[in-house]
Protein backbone atom coordinates (compact mmCIF):
# COMPACT_ATOMS: atom_id res chain seq x y z
CA UNK A 1 0.00 0.00 0.00
CA UNK A 2 1.33 3.56 -1.19
CA UNK A 3 1.78 5.84 1.77
CA UNK A 4 3.46 9.76 1.37
CA UNK A 5 4.59 11.45 4.13
CA UNK A 6 5.04 14.97 5.14
CA UNK A 7 6.17 16.22 8.49
CA UNK A 8 5.50 20.26 9.40
CA UNK A 9 6.70 22.42 12.03
CA UNK A 10 8.92 20.24 13.75
CA UNK A 11 10.21 21.03 17.28
CA UNK A 12 12.36 19.22 20.17
CA UNK A 13 10.30 19.83 22.86
CA UNK A 14 9.57 19.42 27.06
CA UNK A 15 6.17 17.72 27.78
CA UNK A 16 3.66 19.83 28.20
CA UNK A 17 1.40 19.28 32.03
CA UNK A 18 -2.24 19.01 32.36
CA UNK A 19 -3.24 17.15 34.81
CA UNK A 20 -2.56 17.58 38.37
CA UNK A 21 -0.54 13.80 38.27
CA UNK A 22 2.37 15.18 35.66
CA UNK A 23 0.38 13.78 32.53
CA UNK A 24 1.16 15.20 29.39
CA UNK A 25 -2.25 16.90 27.49
CA UNK A 26 -0.86 17.03 23.49
CA UNK A 27 -3.87 19.88 23.17
CA UNK A 28 -1.71 22.04 25.18
CA UNK A 29 0.17 22.28 21.70
CA UNK A 30 -2.53 22.13 19.15
CA UNK A 31 -6.22 21.92 19.03
CA UNK A 32 -8.87 21.68 16.18
CA UNK A 33 -8.67 21.57 12.87
CA UNK A 34 -10.86 21.57 9.58
CA UNK A 35 -10.85 21.52 6.02
CA UNK A 36 -13.44 23.61 4.49
CA UNK A 37 -14.51 23.44 0.67
CA UNK A 38 -14.42 27.11 -1.10
CA UNK A 39 -16.02 28.11 -3.91
CA UNK A 40 -12.56 27.80 -6.37
CA UNK A 41 -12.85 23.94 -5.37
CA UNK A 42 -9.38 24.40 -3.18
CA UNK A 43 -9.90 23.87 0.29
CA UNK A 44 -9.54 25.90 3.72
CA UNK A 45 -7.37 24.52 6.57
CA UNK A 46 -7.93 26.18 9.77
CA UNK A 47 -6.56 24.88 13.24
CA UNK A 48 -5.83 26.10 16.09
CA UNK A 49 -1.66 26.11 17.43
CA UNK A 50 0.58 27.56 20.17
CA UNK A 51 2.56 29.27 17.88
CA UNK A 52 4.58 27.77 14.71
CA UNK A 53 5.79 25.28 15.57
CA UNK A 54 3.90 24.93 18.46
CA UNK A 55 5.37 25.35 22.07
CA UNK A 56 2.70 23.60 24.49
CA UNK A 57 2.13 26.45 26.75
CA UNK A 58 -1.89 26.76 25.98
CA UNK A 59 -1.40 30.07 24.47
CA UNK A 60 -3.43 29.05 20.89
CA UNK A 61 -3.63 31.65 18.21
CA UNK A 62 -6.27 30.53 15.30
CA UNK A 63 -3.95 30.03 11.68
CA UNK A 64 -5.62 29.69 8.41
CA UNK A 65 -3.73 28.41 5.24
CA UNK A 66 -5.05 27.86 1.48
CA UNK A 67 -4.69 24.24 0.16
CA UNK A 68 -4.78 23.13 -3.11
CA UNK A 69 -7.48 20.08 -4.38
CA UNK A 70 -5.50 17.97 -6.18
CA UNK A 71 -1.87 19.20 -5.55
CA UNK A 72 -2.34 19.60 -1.69
CA UNK A 73 0.82 21.02 0.03
CA UNK A 74 0.07 22.48 3.62
CA UNK A 75 3.22 23.75 4.61
CA UNK A 76 4.35 25.80 7.80
CA UNK A 77 4.98 28.65 5.24
CA UNK A 78 1.95 28.54 3.75
CA UNK A 79 -0.35 29.15 7.60
CA UNK A 80 -0.98 32.76 8.59
CA UNK A 81 -1.96 33.35 12.50
CA UNK A 82 -5.64 34.96 11.83
CA UNK A 83 -7.19 35.53 15.26
CA UNK A 84 -5.02 36.36 18.05
CA UNK A 85 -5.45 37.50 21.56
CA UNK A 86 -3.61 36.59 25.37
CA UNK A 87 -4.42 33.14 26.55
CA UNK A 88 -5.33 29.95 24.28
CA UNK A 89 -8.19 30.64 21.72
CA UNK A 90 -9.09 26.44 21.30
CA UNK A 91 -10.42 24.16 20.51
CA UNK A 92 -11.17 26.16 17.11
CA UNK A 93 -14.17 24.63 15.16
CA UNK A 94 -14.83 25.97 11.44
CA UNK A 95 -17.69 25.32 8.51
CA UNK A 96 -18.10 26.98 5.63
CA UNK A 97 -22.16 27.90 4.13
CA UNK A 98 -23.51 25.98 0.69
CA UNK A 99 -22.11 29.02 -1.32
CA UNK A 100 -18.42 28.16 -0.01
CA UNK A 101 -17.76 31.63 0.61
CA UNK A 102 -18.55 32.74 4.31
CA UNK A 103 -16.75 31.22 7.05
CA UNK A 104 -18.32 30.35 10.78
CA UNK A 105 -15.29 30.07 13.34
CA UNK A 106 -16.03 29.58 17.19
CA UNK A 107 -13.22 28.71 19.91
CA UNK A 108 -13.17 28.62 23.50
CA UNK A 109 -11.52 31.94 24.69
CA UNK A 110 -9.58 32.15 27.76
CA UNK A 111 -7.94 35.65 27.24
CA UNK A 112 -9.23 37.68 30.59
CA UNK A 113 -9.40 40.89 29.48
CA UNK A 114 -12.26 39.46 27.52
CA UNK A 115 -14.18 36.89 29.50
CA UNK A 116 -15.39 36.99 33.18
CA UNK A 117 -14.98 33.49 34.08
CA UNK A 118 -12.10 31.42 33.36
CA UNK A 119 -13.75 30.88 29.36
CA UNK A 120 -16.37 31.74 27.40
CA UNK A 121 -17.45 30.62 24.24
CA UNK A 122 -16.86 33.21 21.12
CA UNK A 123 -18.26 33.17 17.67
CA UNK A 124 -17.07 35.22 14.19
CA UNK A 125 -18.65 35.09 10.83
CA UNK A 126 -16.18 36.21 8.07
CA UNK A 127 -16.32 36.34 4.22
CA UNK A 128 -13.07 35.05 2.39
CA UNK A 129 -10.12 36.41 1.90
CA UNK A 130 -9.97 37.37 5.54
CA UNK A 131 -8.75 40.71 6.73
CA UNK A 132 -6.20 41.56 9.44
CA UNK A 133 -7.16 39.74 12.87
CA UNK A 134 -10.77 40.21 13.96
CA UNK A 135 -10.54 38.83 17.74
CA UNK A 136 -12.38 42.26 18.88
CA UNK A 137 -15.48 42.18 16.57
CA UNK A 138 -16.04 38.12 17.67
CA UNK A 139 -19.27 37.97 19.41
CA UNK A 140 -19.49 35.99 22.65
CA UNK A 141 -21.63 33.29 22.39
CA UNK A 142 -21.80 32.91 26.31
CA UNK A 143 -19.52 33.66 29.06
CA UNK A 144 -18.43 30.26 30.60
CA UNK A 145 -19.24 28.23 27.84
CA UNK A 146 -16.76 26.05 26.55
CA UNK A 147 -15.79 23.34 23.60
CA UNK A 148 -18.43 24.27 21.60
CA UNK A 149 -18.56 22.98 17.64
CA UNK A 150 -20.03 24.85 14.46
CA UNK A 151 -21.52 23.45 11.39
CA UNK A 152 -23.46 25.46 8.50
CA UNK A 153 -26.85 24.37 8.25
CA UNK A 154 -27.77 25.56 4.62
CA UNK A 155 -26.14 29.02 4.47
CA UNK A 156 -26.87 29.49 8.52
CA UNK A 157 -24.68 28.65 11.05
CA UNK A 158 -25.08 26.53 14.21
CA UNK A 159 -23.35 26.19 17.09
CA UNK A 160 -23.32 23.42 19.65
CA UNK A 161 -21.66 24.10 23.19
CA UNK A 162 -21.25 23.20 26.60
CA UNK A 163 -21.52 25.21 29.83
CA UNK A 164 -20.29 25.22 33.18
CA UNK A 165 -17.57 22.20 34.63
CA UNK A 166 -18.21 19.71 37.42
CA UNK A 167 -14.61 18.92 39.21
CA UNK A 168 -13.87 14.63 39.75
CA UNK A 169 -14.82 11.67 37.67
CA UNK A 170 -14.45 11.26 33.81
CA UNK A 171 -11.47 11.15 32.14
CA UNK A 172 -8.41 11.04 34.22
CA UNK A 173 -10.79 12.31 37.02
CA UNK A 174 -10.19 15.65 35.31
CA UNK A 175 -14.12 16.25 35.78
CA UNK A 176 -17.41 16.87 33.45
CA UNK A 177 -19.32 19.48 31.87
CA UNK A 178 -23.25 19.66 32.87
CA UNK A 179 -25.26 21.48 30.50
CA UNK A 180 -25.19 21.39 26.09
CA UNK A 181 -26.71 24.34 24.34
CA UNK A 182 -27.18 25.15 20.55
CA UNK A 183 -27.24 29.10 19.34
CA UNK A 184 -27.88 29.60 16.21
CA UNK A 185 -25.59 32.50 14.67
CA UNK A 186 -26.93 35.11 12.11
CA UNK A 187 -24.81 35.89 8.80
CA UNK A 188 -24.08 39.33 10.35
CA UNK A 189 -22.74 37.23 13.82
CA UNK A 190 -25.80 38.10 15.79
CA UNK A 191 -26.30 35.10 18.07
CA UNK A 192 -29.79 33.96 19.12
CA UNK A 193 -30.97 33.15 22.41
CA UNK A 194 -29.68 29.66 23.60
CA UNK A 195 -31.28 26.54 23.81
CA UNK A 196 -30.70 23.90 25.84
CA UNK A 197 -30.36 20.41 24.26
CA UNK A 198 -29.61 18.34 27.92
CA UNK A 199 -28.45 18.61 31.24
CA UNK A 200 -27.01 16.67 33.92
CA UNK A 201 -23.55 15.86 33.11
CA UNK A 202 -23.55 16.41 29.66
CA UNK A 203 -20.71 17.55 27.32
CA UNK A 204 -18.28 17.15 24.30
CA UNK A 205 -20.88 18.35 21.79
CA UNK A 206 -20.21 17.69 18.07
CA UNK A 207 -22.59 18.62 15.02
CA UNK A 208 -22.81 18.72 11.62
CA UNK A 209 -25.06 20.20 9.52
CA UNK A 210 -27.28 19.33 6.26
CA UNK A 211 -29.98 21.64 4.27
CA UNK A 212 -32.34 21.98 6.81
CA UNK A 213 -31.51 20.40 9.99
CA UNK A 214 -28.25 19.84 12.56
CA UNK A 215 -27.22 16.44 14.08
CA UNK A 216 -26.51 17.12 17.38
CA UNK A 217 -23.97 14.22 19.46
CA UNK A 218 -22.97 14.35 22.82
CA UNK A 219 -21.39 12.34 25.94
CA UNK A 220 -23.20 12.14 29.36
CA UNK A 221 -21.47 10.97 32.52
CA UNK A 222 -22.60 7.64 33.84
CA UNK A 223 -22.39 7.65 37.96
CA UNK A 224 -19.73 5.04 39.47
CA UNK A 225 -18.66 4.11 35.67
CA UNK A 226 -15.23 4.90 33.37
CA UNK A 227 -17.31 5.00 30.26
CA UNK A 228 -19.85 7.37 28.89
CA UNK A 229 -23.37 6.67 27.26
CA UNK A 230 -23.73 8.65 23.46
CA UNK A 231 -26.63 10.81 22.43
CA UNK A 232 -27.95 12.40 19.59
CA UNK A 233 -30.94 14.69 18.66
CA UNK A 234 -31.70 16.15 15.61
CA UNK A 235 -32.22 20.19 15.22
CA UNK A 236 -34.39 22.59 12.90
CA UNK A 237 -32.75 26.28 13.40
CA UNK A 238 -35.46 27.49 11.18
CA UNK A 239 -38.14 26.56 13.61
CA UNK A 240 -35.85 26.15 16.88
CA UNK A 241 -37.61 22.65 17.34
CA UNK A 242 -35.88 19.01 18.12
CA UNK A 243 -36.68 15.58 16.70
CA UNK A 244 -35.55 12.43 18.62
CA UNK A 245 -34.23 14.65 21.57
CA UNK A 246 -31.84 13.12 23.30
CA UNK A 247 -31.93 9.40 21.98
CA UNK A 248 -29.45 6.97 23.24
CA UNK A 249 -26.62 5.59 20.75
CA UNK A 250 -24.89 3.33 22.86
CA UNK A 251 -24.14 2.79 26.63
CA UNK A 252 -20.03 1.83 27.37
CA UNK A 253 -18.91 4.76 25.05
CA UNK A 254 -15.22 5.25 25.37
CA UNK A 255 -15.36 9.36 26.31
CA UNK A 256 -14.38 11.68 23.56
CA UNK A 257 -14.03 8.88 20.76
CA UNK A 258 -16.69 10.10 18.26
CA UNK A 259 -17.80 12.17 15.23
CA UNK A 260 -20.24 13.41 13.00
CA UNK A 261 -21.18 14.17 9.28
CA UNK A 262 -23.31 14.58 6.86
CA UNK A 263 -23.22 12.31 3.47
CA UNK A 264 -25.27 14.34 0.65
CA UNK A 265 -25.24 11.84 -1.74
CA UNK A 266 -27.27 9.23 0.70
CA UNK A 267 -28.85 11.98 2.31
CA UNK A 268 -27.80 11.33 6.01
CA UNK A 269 -25.92 11.57 8.73
CA UNK A 270 -23.20 9.15 9.60
CA UNK A 271 -21.98 9.15 13.04
CA UNK A 272 -18.85 7.10 13.82
CA UNK A 273 -17.64 6.02 17.56
CA UNK A 274 -15.16 4.04 19.76
CA UNK A 275 -16.74 1.46 22.60
CA UNK A 276 -15.30 1.44 25.93
CA UNK A 277 -13.91 -2.29 26.83
CA UNK A 278 -12.46 -1.80 30.15
CA UNK A 279 -9.28 -1.26 32.53
CA UNK A 280 -5.80 -0.18 29.64
CA UNK A 281 -2.13 -0.21 30.45
CA UNK A 282 -0.86 2.70 32.12
CA UNK A 283 -4.66 3.42 34.43
CA UNK A 284 -5.96 4.11 30.37
CA UNK A 285 -9.09 2.84 28.77
CA UNK A 286 -9.28 -0.16 26.19
CA UNK A 287 -10.76 0.47 23.11
CA UNK A 288 -13.47 -2.41 22.10
CA UNK A 289 -13.89 -1.16 18.58
CA UNK A 290 -16.34 0.80 17.10
CA UNK A 291 -20.10 1.55 15.63
CA UNK A 292 -21.57 3.64 13.48
CA UNK A 293 -24.78 4.74 12.67
CA UNK A 294 -26.83 5.98 9.66
CA UNK A 295 -29.50 8.51 10.45
CA UNK A 296 -32.03 10.15 8.16
CA UNK A 297 -33.58 13.87 8.34
CA UNK A 298 -36.44 12.72 10.26
CA UNK A 299 -34.38 11.18 13.03
CA UNK A 300 -34.42 7.83 12.29
CA UNK A 301 -31.90 5.66 12.49
CA UNK A 302 -31.36 3.27 9.05
CA UNK A 303 -28.49 1.29 9.18
CA UNK A 304 -26.19 0.60 12.34
CA UNK A 305 -22.98 -1.18 12.00
CA UNK A 306 -20.28 -2.93 14.72
CA UNK A 307 -16.85 -2.04 13.75
CA UNK A 308 -13.79 -4.11 14.68
CA UNK A 309 -12.08 -1.08 14.96
CA UNK A 310 -13.27 2.37 16.41
CA UNK A 311 -12.48 6.06 15.76
CA UNK A 312 -9.57 8.14 17.02
CA UNK A 313 -10.82 11.31 19.58
CA UNK A 314 -11.03 14.79 18.12
CA UNK A 315 -10.89 13.24 14.27
CA UNK A 316 -12.89 14.18 11.36
CA UNK A 317 -15.07 11.82 8.96
CA UNK A 318 -13.60 12.51 5.55
CA UNK A 319 -16.74 11.75 3.17
CA UNK A 320 -16.32 11.73 -0.95
CA UNK A 321 -19.85 10.51 -2.70
CA UNK A 322 -20.58 7.03 -1.04
CA UNK A 323 -17.44 6.62 0.70
CA UNK A 324 -16.34 7.66 4.60
CA UNK A 325 -13.05 7.57 5.75
CA UNK A 326 -12.19 7.43 9.35
CA UNK A 327 -8.76 7.57 11.72
CA UNK A 328 -8.90 4.20 12.95
CA UNK A 329 -8.35 3.62 16.66
CA UNK A 330 -7.58 -0.02 16.37
CA UNK A 331 -9.45 -2.71 19.02
CA UNK A 332 -7.30 -2.92 22.26
CA UNK A 333 -5.59 0.17 21.81
CA UNK A 334 -5.38 2.30 25.45
CA UNK A 335 -5.95 5.73 25.64
CA UNK A 336 -5.84 7.93 28.79
CA UNK A 337 -3.66 7.67 31.69
CA UNK A 338 -0.25 7.14 31.04
CA UNK A 339 -1.16 7.00 27.62
CA UNK A 340 -1.98 10.12 26.91
CA UNK A 341 2.01 11.52 25.63
CA UNK A 342 1.37 9.65 22.96
CA UNK A 343 -0.90 8.22 20.47
CA UNK A 344 -2.37 4.90 18.92
CA UNK A 345 -1.01 3.35 15.59
CA UNK A 346 -3.96 2.63 13.59
CA UNK A 347 -4.55 3.78 9.62
CA UNK A 348 -7.84 4.30 8.10
CA UNK A 349 -10.93 2.86 7.75
CA UNK A 350 -12.60 3.16 4.67
CA UNK A 351 -16.48 2.44 4.40
CA UNK A 352 -18.98 2.20 1.52
CA UNK A 353 -22.07 3.54 2.26
CA UNK A 354 -25.82 2.97 1.02
CA UNK A 355 -29.02 5.11 2.42
CA UNK A 356 -29.57 1.55 4.12
CA UNK A 357 -26.37 0.39 4.77
CA UNK A 358 -22.85 0.64 6.13
CA UNK A 359 -19.57 -1.65 4.88
CA UNK A 360 -16.05 -1.87 5.83
CA UNK A 361 -14.65 -2.36 2.36
CA UNK A 362 -10.84 -1.77 3.45
CA UNK A 363 -8.35 -1.24 6.29
CA UNK A 364 -5.28 0.46 5.74
CA UNK A 365 -2.84 -0.74 7.95
CA UNK A 366 0.08 2.10 9.31
CA UNK A 367 2.21 2.38 12.26
CA UNK A 368 2.27 6.47 12.89
CA UNK A 369 0.43 7.07 16.34
CA UNK A 370 -2.31 9.11 15.72
CA UNK A 371 -2.72 12.31 18.49
CA UNK A 372 -5.81 13.13 19.52
CA UNK A 373 -5.27 17.21 18.97
CA UNK A 374 -7.36 17.03 15.58
CA UNK A 375 -8.06 15.10 12.15
CA UNK A 376 -9.20 15.95 9.35
CA UNK A 377 -8.90 15.34 5.14
CA UNK A 378 -10.34 15.27 1.67
CA UNK A 379 -10.57 13.23 -1.33
CA UNK A 380 -7.68 14.50 -4.10
CA UNK A 381 -9.50 11.89 -6.62
CA UNK A 382 -11.28 8.72 -6.14
CA UNK A 383 -8.30 6.89 -5.23
CA UNK A 384 -5.89 9.04 -3.33
CA UNK A 385 -6.88 11.03 0.33
CA UNK A 386 -5.08 13.47 1.93
CA UNK A 387 -4.98 14.01 5.26
CA UNK A 388 -3.65 16.11 7.89
CA UNK A 389 -3.12 15.84 11.56
CA UNK A 390 -2.40 17.94 14.70
CA UNK A 391 0.63 16.96 16.81
CA UNK A 392 2.92 17.68 19.48
CA UNK A 393 5.65 18.91 16.56
CA UNK A 394 3.11 20.47 13.94
CA UNK A 395 0.81 19.47 11.95
CA UNK A 396 1.59 16.14 9.98
CA UNK A 397 0.32 15.58 6.77
CA UNK A 398 0.26 11.91 4.43
CA UNK A 399 -1.94 10.61 1.16
CA UNK A 400 -3.13 7.34 1.09
CA UNK A 401 -4.11 5.32 -1.64
CA UNK A 402 -7.42 3.62 -0.81
CA UNK A 403 -10.12 1.31 -3.53
CA UNK A 404 -13.26 2.64 -3.24
CA UNK A 405 -15.59 0.44 -2.67
CA UNK A 406 -13.45 -2.88 -3.34
CA UNK A 407 -14.06 -5.68 -0.12
CA UNK A 408 -10.90 -6.15 1.86
CA UNK A 409 -10.32 -9.88 0.04
CA UNK A 410 -10.17 -8.41 -3.54
CA UNK A 411 -7.74 -6.03 -2.36
CA UNK A 412 -4.50 -7.64 -4.40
Amino acid sequence: MKRFWMILLVLVFQPALAADDGRVDLRSYQHGLNFLRMTNGNYLAVFASDGIPPKGDWEHDIYYAQVHARSPNLTAGSATRWIAAPEAQEPVSSAINAAGNRVCVTWEDGNPDRVKHEVAQLIYVADFPFKGNPYAAAKVIFDGGHSGHVATVGNSCVVFWANDWIDDDGVDNLGTGDQVYVSNVAANGTVSKKIRVASGRAWWPQIAGSANKACLVWQKFVPHQMYADLYFSLYDPETRTFTNRGSLLQHHQLYYHYSVTYVPKIARFLIVASSDAGMGVQSGRRSGGGIAWLIDNQGHITAQQALADGIVRESNIIVSGTTAVIARLKAGASVFGGNSAQGAPGGLSVLSLTPASIRVTQEVDDDYAWQYEGFDGFFIDDTHVYTAALSDIGIRTKTYVINKGVAPEDIP
